[in-house]
């Protein structure tokens, strides 16, 4: 990710990353799957546009629940496996525990957030992880 394009340099990926055990490996991988996947599209370069527009609201969310960041960082952690196969354009199967705990988290994301924007994207990144037609966007096997 790109500080340039966050608002004020406030950027949750590049924050997130910076905290993980391979933070040079994780922001490379972020980089990768915004160039390289999201970018190639509309509804990425959507995706992605909606990110950046909500990046300094998301930041100070975490500034003001410390416990919710500790758990999206822990998710990016776990799931750097699927992170990197999304980056890359591999193929990849998750589990159908894994997703209910990404699921759960963005519930707490959107129980959290305090502007409609950002709640809205939360909402929105939610519906996606149940969709099928976006698990195969994306070249994802749920099981």
């Amino acid at each position: 990710m790109n500080h340039a394009a966050c608002v004020e340099n406030a950027c949750p990926a590049i924050d997130l990353a910076g905290a993980t055990s391979a933070p040079v490996r994780v922001t490379r991988l972020l980089y990768l799957f915004r160039d390289d996947v999201l970018a190639e599209s509309e509804a990425g370069r959507a995706r992605i546009r909606t990110f950046y527009s909500v990046a300094a609201e998301w930041v100070a969310l975490y500034a003001q629940r410390p416990g919710l960041f500790q758990a999206t960082r822990n998710s990016l952690e776990q799931n750097l496996p699927v992170l990197d196969a999304l980056a890359h354009r591999r193929p990849v199967t998750v589990s159908r525990a894994a997703l209910d705990s990404v699921r759960q988290l963005l519930d707490r994301h959107i129980a959290a957030a305090q502007s409609e924007s950002l709640r809205a994207a939360f909402q929105t990144w939610r519906k996606e992880l149940d969709n099928p037609a976006v698990w195969s966007e994306f070249n994802v096997t749920v099981r």
